[in-house]
């Protein structure tokens, strides 16, 4: 017996729940701490084969996560393992002069003791959002509104045609 599957198949049974794909399917997926990630915002989460792709959004209990990478598939596994991160802020931005908001990730230098702080080092933070026919729009110099402040934004590229992230100032 394959003791990988056996052991995938007992943790689907026991631990997984539901997450609702951008096309309405439901499947059952469960996450696993990363160990060496400094937040909770960034898991491994483990589906069937094939159930889920880099880039994809799903969401879980109400919060969206993003599909960010996906390990390479051992022969025979019969399961996927991919890191995914939480989309908990919600950034506003200009495009032809239209507001427009995406939920996306924020990496920062450290996070005050309180939650609700958030200081930056250097004064930069790393925002990541969906790629999408908005987003791609996003260039540098281009204003980015979080935290109650407008945010220059420094350097913008899409990465693996799944996200666009860029430095902020």
């Amino acid at each position: 017996m394959d003791t990988s599957k056996y052991m995938f198949d007992y943790y689907m049974k026991q631990y997984s729940i539901d997450a609702e794909k951008s096309n309405g399917d439901i499947i059952k997926v469960f996450f696993k701490e990363i160990t060496d990630a400094n937040n909770d915002d960034k898991k491994f989460i483990f589906s069937h084969l094939g159930d889920l792709t880099q880039g994809e959004i799903i969401i879980v209990d109400g919060i969206h996560w993003m599909i960010t990478q996906e390990s390479e598939p051992v022969t025979h596994q019969s399961y996927g393992k991919m890191t995914c991160v939480r989309l908990i802020h919600l950034i506003n931005f200009g495009i032809d002069k239209i507001l427009n908001s995406n939920y996306g990730a924020i990496e920062l230098g450290n996070q005050g003791l309180t939650g609700s702080q958030y200081p930056l080092q250097d004064g930069k933070m790393i925002v990541s959002l969906p790629l999408n026919e908005n987003t791609i729009k996003i260039q540098t110099n281009d204003r980015i509104i979080k935290f109650n402040s407008a945010w220059k934004v420094e350097l913008s590229k899409p990465q693996q045609n799944i996200k666009i992230s860029f430095h902020c100032i």
